[in-house]
């Protein structure tokens, strides 16, 4: 499912690859979660949704060492299908390597957190 390798076995940041694939999926949800938080659902709805978005902004910020990063972590991982290049031509201070190591650490975390 993924185009991104699975953590190894060995890995810092290891999760099953069903759990991983699973974190891939809330994680692109996000986008769509906002949109429909916008509309003014019910009470129960809203705080549903409210709960999950906190959630991918809570793994966010434990993945990203400082609130700039946490913004281009959450293009790269919420669905917006955005490369390393793109993002850095949008101003992202780190390159490639420190990216994947961000995306790593906040699918471990997200999968601590759901």
């Amino acid at each position: 499912m993924s185009r991104y390798r699975y953590p190894e076995k060995g890995s810092q940041y290891y999760i099953d690859p069903l759990l991983y694939d699973f974190c891939i999926r809330y994680a692109r949800m996000y986008p769509a979660w906002k949109k429909e938080l916008a509309t003014d659902p019910d009470e129960d709805r809203r705080k549903e949704l409210n709960r999950r978005i906190e959630c991918i902004d809570l793994a966010a910020g434990k993945a990203a060492p400082d609130d700039v990063l946490t913004g281009y972590l959450l293009q790269s991982v919420t669905g917006d299908n955005v490369s390393v290049i793109t993002l850095q031509s949008r101003g992202m201070p780190c390159g490639k390597d420190v990216l994947q190591s961000m995306r790593r650490r906040f699918y471990y975390e997200l999968s601590q957190i759901v």
